[in-house]
């Protein structure tokens, strides 16, 4: 029998792929999938996320606004750049 391989590193993916031929509809078809060992790899592999993005985000929202306010008040006031 020709097993699917993993798309990823090539592992021949067995069990998934008998199981899909013996019992069709319990078990998706592996061909075109990724297997354990890389889904387990992926999975550990999964850097902590940090909040420093969305922080730097809404500090530029907030220099944006604030700039914003200066200039309106300026505008205001007559200020000339």
């Amino acid at each position: 029998m020709n097993y699917p391989a993993c798309t990823r590193c090539g592992n021949l993916m067995r069990k998934d792929s008998q199981r899909a031929v013996d019992h069709p509809g319990t078990v998706k078809p592996a061909a075109g999938g990724i297997c354990k060992v890389c889904k387990r790899k992926e999975t550990r592999a999964q850097p902590v996320p940090l909040a420093i993005p969305d922080r730097e985000f809404h500090l530029d929202v907030a220099r944006t606004a604030y700039a914003g306010w200066i200039t309106e008040r300026n505008r205001r006031l007559g200020v000339r750049a």
